[in-house]
């Protein structure tokens, strides 16, 4: 119990932030997800920059 109370305490106002602000991290997700699927895809680059061009076409 000691544990929980001290991680609380610790954490309290990124807690605080989360149950009261609206932001979301689903939109940075769904970019990570998306460059993860494209990386699966490619089975590797010739070069890294082509990797770069790639990412920022998906995201245009």
């Amino acid at each position: 119990m000691d544990t929980v109370i001290t991680t609380l305490k610790k954490n309290w106002q990124g807690i605080y932030n989360a149950c009261t602000l609206s932001y979301s991290n689903g939109p940075l997700e769904g970019i990570i997800r998306k460059i993860k699927e494209l990386k699966r895809g490619c089975y590797g680059f010739s070069r890294m920059d082509h990797l770069f061009i790639r990412i920022q076409l998906i995201h245009q």
